[in-house]
């Protein structure tokens, strides 16, 4: 009996064994999935706490809370911080305690290189160019101890959290604990989950032109305006996926193709009727897009050369012709898109100066107050005299190629996330390999000019020994037919007395200057700013100005010598009245800061727009009066309006930019497809609109409409350019139209 008792509390001790070993099994597998989690968690916090602080820091340092700044950023931290997560917490907790400040270190370094970056060039870095990383760092790399000097306090700032995490980890206060290795494996998919939600909540915030969503999802966005919504973090990390594989890219594509299909809303004759949703008798002012108070009267040429207008086309391209000729996409959405545009015709200021020589000049960093009375008296002669453009605005921030490509093919350059896809750095270098008939020497070489190309430094730098050569021009670089003083930067007083004596005895010359003596930084370390600076100071005394500022005059002296100059040796061989002369800056002087603008201006300048603004110059000698046009124009539209003062054949379809005196809508576009007309003043960045005639008898829906218009015509322009340059579309043309010279 007491045998048969025991055997069954045996059998009920086992049962109970038995049934308890998954409940402890199930126990540990909680405690140690919670032990993980923990561990986890730790780690997720610190880089959560840390990427938002940069985050933070960044916008404020770049000026990222002004101009349309979100917090959308906010979106992508979560998934970012838990796939840095995955590189910690491998090893025993020592170990991890040195691993982990290590890691954040090395982020903290890309956050380091964003704000120098900044400083240095006035944008965010953008992938794109990693390319000319060795180039930069020979180049640029006097102006180190500057950047170093400027940012240093940003840099000790970004650097906190490092220190923080490394007197934690030392005093033991914060566990930095081993998690296994599934758990590791599981976070990339977690992560790419926190992602996709982070993109959502982006669509939930709206998914229109000018959204969060839109930066994210269109690769046409540049790094600056993507950065300004999403965060620089999300920015480089969209701009790697576009760049080395291939995700997110080509929306430049997708635009053309679907801007087509929905037809070209903004006419180039100007019916703005059809933009404002058809009403039948819209204002006057609306219509012509002029201001209702506006008193100057337009300037009219010192003679009738045209009476009939005519369009400036080739008749020998017909579009739907060549459509049929190619299996290509791009190459059939191209020619669909040309084939809505009516193009310009011919105006009373064609051929003004028609046989006249043209000196053509992208100066470095030129900028509105780079002309000043006293310290650069003869640009103010210049930009006061001949044709005085009153609302030109130079499209760029920074990045010579991209200014100069603008302003020598009216062209827009490409500022995409995915620009110069496993290519040249800039749209300029890459058009080496492509037809450019419309390049200065190409454009003009049956009409019997000769045409020179001068820049006074290494022609290798963004590759100007083919690329110039390329328009058709006969270049001498530093090192190569010139040599300088200073190399860095170089003067342009030097490189005009060495390259006027090449043309000045043609019968008729082009000629095409890139100057350097206007680059920054503005201080003493600077070779033409040191050369000037001590007249500088002589000559703005009173003035008010501030060490950077006097500075900044000290380097476009240099500038204003070779003007000078150009003019005496033009005047003495008799040319100075038969010569036209362009100058417009590459870009705005980004080693300016916002005191020095103040200072220059006298007034706090809008870096929205009033930045921007800048002065063209169109000089000629022979225009007694100064002829001024109000007409909205930006780098692109520069090329056109000179082809028709000299009366050079073109067709004005298959180039972004206008000649200013055409009939329509003329806009200046800044790189952000922010724009302005003589009807309204829109950022893109913010969606904020300010209407510069009554728009009271409009509806919102009608004013919507307008802007829409045009930013989806900007838009088009973009992406045609873009995809002229991928895909060679001129040769296509020009090939298949019978328009290529015998001799080439």
């Amino acid at each position: 009996m007491e045998d048969q008792i025991n055997t069954k509390e045996q059998v009920e001790s086992e049962g109970r064994t038995e049934s308890a070993e998954p409940e402890r099994k199930d126990r540990k597998w909680r405690k140690k999935w919670l032990t993980n989690g923990k561990a986890l968690l730790v780690y997720w916090l610190v880089f959560a706490i840390s990427l938002l602080y940069w985050e933070l820091l960044v916008k404020g340092v770049t000026g990222g809370f002004s101009g349309g700044g979100s917090f959308f950023f906010l979106c992508f931290i979560p998934a970012e911080a838990l796939f840095l997560s995955m590189l910690v917490g491998w090893f025993p907790e020592r170990a991890n305690r040195f691993l982990t400040p290590v890691v954040l270190g090395v982020v903290s370094v890309y956050y380091i290189i964003q704000v120098g970056y900044h400083k240095a060039f006035g944008s965010l870095f953008s992938v794109s160019l990693l390319g000319m990383g060795n180039a930069a760092m020979t180049d640029f790399g006097w102006t180190m101890k500057t950047i170093v000097k400027d940012t240093l306090g940003a840099c000790l700032l970004i650097l906190i959290p490092v220190a923080v995490l490394f007197l934690l980890g030392i005093l033991r206060r914060i566990p930095c604990r081993r998690y296994s290795v599934l758990s590791h494996l599981c976070i990339p998919v977690l992560a790419v989950i926190l992602w996709f939600m982070g993109v959502g909540i982006l669509r939930l915030g709206g998914a229109g032109r000018g959204s969060a969503y839109d930066a994210y999802s269109n690769s046409l966005s540049d790094t600056d305006t993507t950065a300004n919504k999403l965060g620089a973090s999300t920015t480089t990390i969209l701009e790697i996926n576009s760049y080395f594989f291939g995700i997110g890219g080509g929306k430049s594509r997708d635009t053309l193709s679907q801007g087509v299909r929905d037809a070209l809303t903004v006419s180039e004759s100007g019916d703005w009727n059809i933009m404002l949703g058809g009403k039948e008798e819209p204002d006057a002012s609306l219509v012509t897009g002029t201001k209702e108070d506006s008193t100057e009267e337009s300037a009219t040429p010192s003679e009738e050369v045209s009476t009939v207008p005519e369009r400036r086309i080739f008749e020998e391209i017909d579009f739907a012709t060549l459509k049929r000729l190619s299996d290509d996409a791009v190459i059939q959405n191209l020619c669909d898109y040309f084939s809505t545009i009516e193009g310009s015709s011919t105006n009373e200021y064609t051929g003004l100066m028609e046989g006249y020589n043209l000196i053509y000049i992208c100066a470095e960093s030129f900028w509105t107050y780079a002309i000043n009375e006293v310290a650069t008296p003869t640009l103010y002669k210049m930009a006061n005299g001949g044709i005085v453009l009153d609302n030109y605005y130079n499209s760029f921030k920074n990045t010579t190629t991209n200014g100069e490509f603008a302003f020598l093919t009216s062209l827009w350059p490409d500022v995409s996330r995915d620009a110069m896809m496993g290519k040249d750095v800039g749209s300029f270098p890459q058009s080496a390999s492509k037809y450019m008939p419309y390049g200065l020497g190409n454009i003009t070489e049956a009409l019997g000019y000769k045409t020179y190309g001068y820049h006074n430094f290494k022609g290798s730098y963004y590759r100007r020994e083919d690329s110039l050569a390329n328009l058709g021009l006969e270049c001498k670089f530093m090192g190569s037919g010139m040599s300088f003083t200073t190399s860095w930067p170089s003067s342009d007083l030097e490189m005009m007395e060495q390259s006027v004596d090449d043309y000045i005895h043609e019968d008729r010359f082009i000629t095409y200057y890139m100057t350097f003596s206007g680059h920054g930084p503005y201080n003493n370390d600077n070779a033409i700013c040191s050369k000037n600076y001590d007249r500088a100071v002589e000559l703005t005394q009173g003035m008010g100005l501030n060490d950077q500022a006097i500075c900044y005059l000290a380097c476009n002296m240099e500038l204003d010598k070779a003007m000078e100059y150009l003019l005496m040796r033009l005047e003495e061989a008799g040319k100075l009245e038969n010569t036209l002369i362009v100058i417009a800056g590459d870009h705005y002087p980004y080693y300016v800061s916002g005191k020095t603008r103040k200072s220059l201006a006298g007034h706090t300048v809008d870096t929205d727009f009033e930045m921007y603004k800048s002065s063209c110059i169109l000089y000629n000698a022979g225009i007694r009066e100064p002829l001024h046009s109000d007409t909205y124009c930006c780098n692109v539209d520069i090329l056109p309006t000179v082809l028709n003062l000299l009366d050079i054949p073109y067709d004005s379809r298959l180039i972004a930019g206008k000649d200013i005196f055409a009939e329509g809508l003329h806009k200046a576009v800044l790189y952000n497809k922010s724009f302005l007309t003589d009807t309204v003043k829109y950022n893109a960045l913010t969606g904020e609109r300010e209407w510069l005639i009554d728009v009271s008898g409009y509806t919102e829906e009608q004013k919507d409409a307008y802007i829409e218009a045009i930013s989806e015509r900007i838009g088009l322009e973009y992406a045609a350019s873009l995809n002229m340059m991928d895909c060679d579309f001129y040769r296509f043309v020009w090939e298949n139209s019978g328009l290529i010279p015998e001799t080439e």
